[in-house]
């Protein structure tokens, strides 16, 4: 998923993650609405029917002077469309796209091999699973599970996984990747 990046690299993304909340106030409970957060912003959320060369794409972002746009294939389940959604904002967080006036088209493309998959992408995942599985939250949710934390995604029942991946509307490999992101 996104094991290519630095320690520093993960800092830099948690600090952009933070800030942007904090710019927008936002709190981001268990299982938010990111579609809300993202229209709140300004976005348009679309849902579009992919097919040919264009089926390879999960999710594209377009940010002009004139519109702000993340568009999700409308063939991915609604855990993989959040991730997309979160993966696509982290772009606009990433590079603070926030006063509109910069252009940014991205997309978010199944057709990335791992080792050619380029080092922003992976950063981008990472920024995605950490708007979605903010680490207060996850560690609250441990702590209501009776999880001693930290502890790693193998030390756990694959019931809780489950719970975990259901209560944030993640796929359960985020889950995983958050033990070992957390920790």
């Amino acid at each position: 998923m996104y094991q290519k990046i630095t320690k520093e690299q993960k800092k830099d993304c948690d600090r952009k993650v933070t800030e942007f909340c904090q710019k927008y106030d936002l709190s981001l409970p268990a299982g938010y609405d990111i579609v809300k957060i993202c229209k709140s912003l300004g976005f348009k959320v679309l849902s579009l029917s992919l097919t040919g060369e264009l089926g390879r794409f999960d999710g594209v972002i377009l940010v002009n002077p004139e519109q702000k746009v993340i568009g999700i294939n409308n063939k991915l389940d609604m855990q993989k469309a959040r991730f997309t959604i979160a993966h696509e904002l982290s772009h606009y967080i990433y590079n603070d796209m926030s006063d509109d006036r910069q252009e940014v088209v991205a997309t978010r493309d199944t057709i990335f091999h791992k080792e050619a998959k380029p080092i922003i992408e992976h950063m981008m995942d990472y920024m995605a699973a950490t708007l979605l599985v903010p680490e207060n939250e996850f560690k609250k949710a441990l702590s209501a599970l009776n999880v001693v934390f930290p502890c790693k995604a193998e030390d756990v029942t694959p019931d809780i996984i489950d719970y975990l991946a259901y209560k944030f509307i993640v796929d359960k490999d985020v889950i995983r990747k958050r033990f070992d992101e957390v920790a």
